[in-house]
């Protein structure tokens, strides 16, 4: 890819709407056993904090060159203790008086919409018709929804929206399939069901394995874009944020899906290199797509 392929994003409005989330990593050592119970006893040591949710994905817009907005309510900390690399433990602290989302909240012109739904308040089951009804007919409007082991966000409840963004455990969880339906399937149903409401395509996030894209328009309706994270990986964590933020930017300036899924899986591949949610910027994107020319 020419760096000449990667987009200038300046000038364009983005607002991103969705749970606001501080990564702390601590940084700990495991003293032993306890004498009296099966308990490892461990000894703290230096903690790091990193935004998170969709703060980290506005601010990968705001690296890209965007001009963003963030909306959100409250913030949740969540902190990982890490032994020699190995994540241990994880503790949540969730805000004490979480706002949920109202009408009127996109007043103003925007260019890109994104509702970031990590499952921590903001997008409740009253909150999410209020946002679809909304009218924006002249942005581009995308949604990630994800899907752990505390917190159960269903994409199809964004259906509607030009992008949907979802990993295999995502889309599995909002068809109903279990681990016996093949990828294969999965996809293509799970954009039926999205397109049904008018969704342009349905990015499938699929790790090692690299990015699936299904439309209904062009030569076929998949579009397979290898992973790019050739390095060894440092951490994994928030490069589905970074794919999110730099695809529906790019998809917004050329409405290409190829090119969407291509800049944005280099964009995951550069935050799979740092430890944290390092905004990634337009420059270490532009570096990664010389390097493939």
């Amino acid at each position: 890819m020419a760096l000449s392929a990667i987009p200038d994003f300046s000038g364009l409005r983005v607002h991103v709407i969705g749970d606001a989330i501080r990564d702390v990593y601590t940084q700990a050592k495991c003293l032993g056993a306890a004498s009296k119970s099966p308990t490892l006893v461990y000894e703290k040591g230096e903690s790091q904090e990193w935004i998170g949710g969709a703060g980290v994905v506005a601010a990968h817009c705001r690296a890209a060159g965007a001009d963003v907005k963030l909306t959100t309510a409250g913030e949740t900390v969540k902190e990982r203790i890490l032994v020699e690399g190995v994540k241990v433990a994880e503790f949540h602290r969730r805000p004490e008086n979480t706002q949920t989302l109202t009408p009127g909240i996109f007043s103003g012109h925007w260019d890109v919409v994104i509702f970031a739904d990590f499952g921590h308040g903001v997008f409740t089951e009253d909150a999410i018709p209020i946002i679809m009804d909304e009218p924006l007919t002249s942005s581009i409007i995308a949604a990630d929804s994800q899907t752990t082991d505390i917190c159960w966000g269903n994409i199809l409840d964004f259906k509607g929206c030009d992008l949907l963004f979802a990993n295999e455990r995502e889309a599995r969880f909002a068809l109903r399939y279990s681990d016996r339906v093949e990828p294969e399937v999965i996809a293509p149903d799970l954009f039926e069901r999205a397109a049904e409401s008018g969704t342009h395509a349905v990015f499938l996030k699929r790790g090692a394995e690299g990015l699936w894209i299904v439309h209904g328009s062009g030569n076929g309706a998949l579009i397979e874009i290898p992973p790019y994270a050739s390095q060894p990986i440092v951490d994994p964590i928030g490069a589905g944020d970074a794919l999110l933020a730099y695809s529906v930017l790019t998809y917004a300036v050329t409405k290409d899906l190829e090119q969407a899924g291509i800049i944005g899986s280099l964009a995951a591949a550069e935050a799979c290199a740092h430890m944290g949610n390092v905004p990634v910027t337009l420059e270490a994107v532009k570096a990664r797509a010389g390097a493939l020319a």
